[in-house]
Order: structure tokens, then C-alpha cells, then sequence
């Protein structure tokens, strides 16, 4: 819902009073908890999920270089903050159990890593280091900066549960289903600013290869230069092909076809047969 508001008096214009009531109780509606999926996501849990990370990352800010853009969290365990000398923990030289990459606000680079800052970062008590990239940008360097998580009082028990939370919440919700209809859109939304501009945005849109022949032909090079969307969409092609080609020797009883009971997952969807017309098949 968007409302187009005056510049002087900050109203919506030619609303009657009626329609004014109905914004109100659809705004006082959004508001209850559990109404408002968006609000609860942006509002709550991701907005604590951010404070918690640049909690964290307050910490180290006067060891990080001006400008940096990214550094590396480092998890390790450690029982005593001075352990005696041939004990196990000098040992082991205080190996890392976590390693994550985020950045300058403390928010993970890569989706595998919300696992790490829920299972390791939040929830077992480590003593955290950073590392900054190292010269010319190449490798990383430590700092000699470490917080013990069990002694500092910033990082207590609600950080934890925000941090874990957060990145629980970002997995489940961020996740893109296979079978979404706009699953090219949500995959690669950077290069779909001003709509789905998907596959299957529209009913009997085209083939995987009229798009894909569309895309590489468009005036945005992007889609010309990013070897990764190329072999994403080569590999969506040959998967729609396999499940496709599966299905119909499933309807003639047909040899390499599932039976839909399969324990692999990749054959109980797309059989042992693989079509002709995909590129270096065995057919």
C-alpha cells in the first residue's frame, strides 16, 4: 500500500473520510503481531539481527583499516584466558572452529555462513578475533584483536539470541524454492530492478531458450558477461529438460524412467535417461 503525501501539510490528498478510516484500520491491523509478515521481518528480527552485528563489530572498529569493506571473524575456543603452559589449549594453539566473512557492518558475505554465526558466533563461548585483508587486498592478516564473548557484558544473552534468531530467520525466509515461478528474478535481483522481468512472469512467456536468447541479445551486457548466469541457466535448461523428458517416458512406461519411489532425490525426479540434445550426454 502506497500513499502519495503532500509536500506542505505531509496528508494523503483526496482521500474522503471514510477511506481515511480504512488506512487507519488497515495500519492498526499490520501492527498486531503475527499480522504483518514484512513488518516482522524488518521491523524485529532483522532489524535486532543488525544491531547485533554492528555490536560486534564496535569491538573492532579502531583496528579496522579506513575504508576496509570486509574482514574475518575468527572463532576460537579457549577455557582460560591464561592458559598454563603444555595444557591441551596451548596445544592446540587455540584452532579456529569458525571462520566468517562479513562486512564492514558485521553481516555475513556468503548464505553458508549464517549457519557459522548462529552455531558458533552466538550460541558457544569463543573468543572472537579479526582479521583484515592483507596487502594489496590478497590473503589476511591478523590484528591481534580479540573479545572474549563470556566476559564482555555487551555480548550477553539477548545479543546471542538476536544474532541467532537473525540468521535463522534469514535463512528460512531469504531461501528461493526451486519451483518459485519468479525463481530467476529472486535468484539474480540486481539485474530485475524494475519488475520480475522472470521466465514465467506472464503465462506462455517462452521457452528457457527463447529467454536465455532474449537475455544474451539485450542491450545490458551483464548477461553476456557473467560466465556464472551462463552456466546457472545452461544448468537450469539441462535440469528442465531431464524432468520434462522424465515425465513423459513415466506416462509411456518407457525404460529409465523413476517410478517416483527412488532414495536418490536426482533420480527419483529425473530418471537414468538423459535426452540427446543435451551437450557431452552419453546419448
Amino acid at each position: 500500500m502506497g500513499l502519495i503525501l503532500n509536500k506542505s501539510s505531509g496528508k494523503s490528498t483526496g482521500l474522503t473520510p471514510a477511506e481515511l478510516d480504512a488506512v487507519h484500520e488497515c495500519l492498526t491491523w499490520g501492527r498486531q503481531p503475527g499480522n504483518n509478515k514484512v513488518l516482522t521481518f524488518f521491523g524485529t528480527v532483522f532489524e535486532s539481527f543488525h544491531n547485533a552485528c554492528r555490536t560486534l563489530m564496535g569491538r573492532f572498529k579502531s583496528v579496522l583499516p579506513e575504508g576496509c569493506l570486509r574482514a574475518r571473524i575468527r572463532a576460537t575456543r579457549r577455557e582460560s584466558h591464561n592458559p598454563k603452559e603444555g595444557s591441551l589449549a596451548d596445544t592446540l594453539g587455540e584452532e579456529a572452529h569458525g571462520m566468517v566473512v562479513v562486512d564492514a557492518g558485521g553481516h555475513p558475505m556468503k548464505y553458508d555462513a549464517l549457519t557459522i554465526m548462529e552455531d558458533v558466533v552466538a550460541t558457544q563461548t569463543s573468543r572472537i578475533e579479526i582479521d583484515v585483508p592483507g596487502a594489496d587486498g590478497r590473503g589476511w592478516q591478523r590484528t591481534g584483536s580479540y573479545v572474549d564473548v563470556a566476559a564482555d557484558g555487551a555480548l550477553n544473552e539477548q545479543w546471542r539470541q538476536d544474532m541467532s534468531q537473525g540468521a535463522q530467520h534469514l535463512r528460512e525466509e531469504t531461501y528461493v524454492h526451486v519451483s518459485e515461478p519468479h525463481y530467476d528474478a529472486k535468484v539474480w535481483p540486481h539485474i530485475h530492478p524494475y519488475g520480475t522481468g522472470s521466465m514465467l512472469c506472464e503465462p506462455g512467456a517462452g521457452s528457457p531458450h527463447r529467454h536465455a536468447r532474449n537475455r544474451l541479445a539485450l542491450i545490458q551486457s551483464f548477461f553476456r558477461k557473467s560466465a556464472m548466469w551462463g552456466f546457472w541457466f545452461l544448468n537450469r535448461m539441462i535440469v528442465a529438460e531431464l524432468f520434462f523428458t522424465n515425465k513423459k517416458r513415466q506416462a509411456a512406461g518407457r525404460s529409465g524412467a523413476s517410478t517416483g519411489k527412488e532414495d536418490d532425490p536426482i533420480t527419483r525426479l529425473y530418471g537414468t535417461a538423459q535426452p540427446s540434445s543435451i551437450p557431452e550426454s552419453t546419448e
